[in-house]
């Protein structure tokens, strides 16, 4: 099987986020709605495209990093 010539792979995404919930009842009709995320939950990097420049310093390197560190939102709500 010939290789293709142009085509490189480059290694996968692996992003996890997670998400915590509730609802807490500050009177009869006051509710307090909180949430907490954090996006990239495992911190794993996800990396650009090799470098394919034939006689570059940097060929056949993974080039910068392609997604955001990890995040965190806290979210809170008052519903009446």
């Amino acid at each position: 099987m010939a290789a293709r010539i142009g085509t490189v792979r480059t290694p996968g995404a692996n992003n996890i986020s997670l998400v915590l919930a509730t609802t807490f009842l500050l009177t009869e009709k006051v509710k307090l709605d909180f949430r907490a995320s954090q996006y990239n939950f495992l911190n794993h990097p996800v990396f650009g495209s090799v470098n394919t420049t034939v006689g570059s310093v940097g060929f056949g390197t993974l080039g910068i990093q392609a997604n955001n560190a990890r995040q965190t939102e806290f979210r809170a709500r008052i519903i009446f």
